[in-house]
């Protein structure tokens, strides 16, 4: 994943913010090519000149493997639900 993040000043806490784009393949990829696109991908984001690209335009080069997404868009969907209960924000 890459990302560019801001932070947003709500009083008593502070919220980080940012895009993120992922890679995806069709179902049914054997296991084999999904392994080697996640290394390769991953050797690739943890490049330094990758890295120095991404932090002169203001992102964040963060890798994540496809068995760490289904828990991290958990806790992302969590803690925006839960700022959007706090904020009265309801959905229409």
């Amino acid at each position: 994943m890459v990302s560019g993040r801001f932070w947003i000043d709500l009083e008593d806490q502070v919220i980080e913010l940012g895009p993120g784009q992922g890679v995806v393949v069709p179902k049914g990829v054997p296991p084999a090519i999904r392994d080697r696109l996640t290394s390769v991908l991953e050797e690739a984001i943890a490049s330094p000149s990758v890295i120095e690209r991404f932090q002169k335009v203001g992102y964040e080069a963060a890798f994540k493997r496809y068995s760490d997404w289904p828990g991290f868009i958990a806790k992302e969907t969590a803690e925006m639900k839960e700022l959007a209960r706090q904020g009265g924000i309801k959905e229409e």
